[in-house]
């Protein structure tokens, strides 16, 4: 047991002196030796492979983790933008919407992630707005500038001109410089 402790130790040192592929190399053979699904290996092991530029083999990483651990929203959330790293928009969606759909955003910061990512999918403007909305209705989300701005802004392109006018309306007062 020491001995395995001491390799997943040594991966972590690996990593942290930027030897990505050393760490790389002792992360996969504690984990072929151990057959462990320890889910701090496999983080360490999707750090790893982001330090490399690998995010498909990080996300497969970290959907290890999330099958031991299917409703935690930190693992979620951090599989959502690796799928976006990874050039897998849909994935990406779709993890927000089982999160969405499963009452995990609880706090404005899963919000705004999730409106923020959900921009950058293609045809999902009214998905953007949704999440907006429902922020703001359970009061999770603060009304602000910025927002309002990135909520007429989607609207906008998604040619709803009508609800352009109401949130960059609603917005305007909030300007410190008069912008909007």
């Amino acid at each position: 047991n020491n001995h395995y402790r001491a390799m997943l130790q040594l991966a972590q040192m690996l990593e942290a002196d930027e030897k990505h592929a050393e760490a790389l190399a002792m992360l996969d053979r504690f984990l072929s030796e151990t057959k462990s699904e320890d889910s701090n290996a496999w983080a360490i092991k999707t750090q790893v492979l982001m330090s490399m530029d690998r995010p498909k083999e990080a996300a497969a990483a970290l959907e290890r983790i999330l099958a031991s651990k299917p409703n935690d929203k930190k693992t979620m959330m951090n599989l959502a933008s690796v799928y976006m790293q990874a050039d897998e928009d849909a994935k990406a969606g779709a993890m927000f919407d089982k999160m969405r759909a499963a009452g995990l955003l609880t706090e404005s910061k899963d919000y705004e992630t999730a409106f923020r990512l959900l921009a950058n999918l293609e045809g999902r403007e009214r998905d953007v707005m949704a999440v907006i909305d429902e922020g703001l209705k359970k009061g999770v989300l603060q009304p602000s500038y910025e927002m309002y701005a990135f909520q007429g802004a989607t609207y906008y392109a998604a040619d709803d001109i009508d609800a352009t006018i109401v949130a960059w309306s609603n917005g305007a007062p909030l300007a410190k410089d008069g912008e909007m």
